[in-house]
């Protein structure tokens, strides 16, 4: 599933011939998570890598938006179920923090039209720079949710 403004598909497309989206696909598949502890590992330095995380989803309310610059966030839901909703930056109302370079990560406390969408076992889910996103929330209870969330640089070709 790839969702997002008309206005912004042809960037969106254009980041779907990165290599490495098709490389983090594969390796879903090939790497045995449950073998693994939480940590960062890295595929291709820090242009390619992955975080693998375990957590409890948390209320919406305690959670900001972010959005990142530098990275596309390829999600993926290796146990549990979490929302994650998503809009895009002309939805922004209120910052909570400006655009950190070392993290690559901006954060907001209020946005609006915020879609949800719910992933669970097996489900990913892909933002992409244009995407305002806010992952490991529940809408009615908490979840314990294991995830790997590939880091992709953008390529500025």
């Amino acid at each position: 599933m790839i969702t997002g403004k008309l206005s912004q598909i042809s960037n969106q497309l254009n980041y779907l011939n990165n290599k490495r989206i098709l490389k983090a696909a594969n390796l879903i598949g090939s790497l045995n998570f449950q073998n693994l502890q939480d940590d960062v590992y890295e595929i291709e330095g820090k242009d390619f890598y992955y975080i693998l995380a375990s957590y409890q989803t948390v209320d919406i309310k305690k959670r900001p938006a972010e959005a990142h610059r530098k990275y596309i966030d390829f999600q993926y839901v290796i146990s549990g179920k979490e929302e994650i909703g998503f809009t895009d930056y002309s939805n922004i109302k209120k910052i909570r923090s400006e655009y950190i370079n070392e993290k690559d990560a901006e954060f907001f406390d209020s946005v609006v039209n915020e879609c949800f969408v719910t992933l669970y076992q097996n489900n990913y889910a892909i933002f992409f720079p244009e995407d305002v996103h806010r992952p490991g929330v529940y809408l009615n209870n908490a979840n314990n949710v294991r995830k790997a969330v590939f880091k992709i640089l953008i390529d500025k070709n």
